[in-house]
């Protein structure tokens, strides 16, 4: 599977940073630091992994947890993923953002 992830990853960054296949318009996709992207494209291809790489039989074993508690672990995930996200899209409001891309040689001597 390791053998998949980087040629994968460099197909999904050239679509998404690089308008690859023309899908994402040039600059219409900001992503400070290369974030979005590793994070996003792990957990697709993390999630693309378990489903392939599990079997049938596995899906309905047992295990002595309680079908409400992982279900409940996603929605408090995904609420205060919300909440945080939220507040920090009015603190960028509020302070103001960039209107080009990050470059690091404005912030770090290289």
């Amino acid at each position: 599977m390791g053998l998949l992830f980087m040629p994968c990853y460099m197909i999904n960054e050239w679509i998404l940073l690089d308008n690859g296949l023309g899908l994402i318009p040039a600059d219409s996709f900001i992503d400070t630091g290369g974030s979005i992207v590793i994070h996003a494209f792990g957990t697709i291809f993390g999630l693309g992994i378990i489903t392939t790489m599990t079997t049938p039989e596995e899906f309905n074993l047992e295990d002595g947890i309680s079908k409400g508690t992982p279900l409940a672990g996603i929605g408090l995930t995904i609420l205060v993923a919300s909440i945080t996200g939220f507040a920090a899209g009015k603190l960028i409001s509020v302070l103001g953002r960039k209107t080009r891309p990050y470059v690091d040689l404005e912030e770090f001597e290289i």
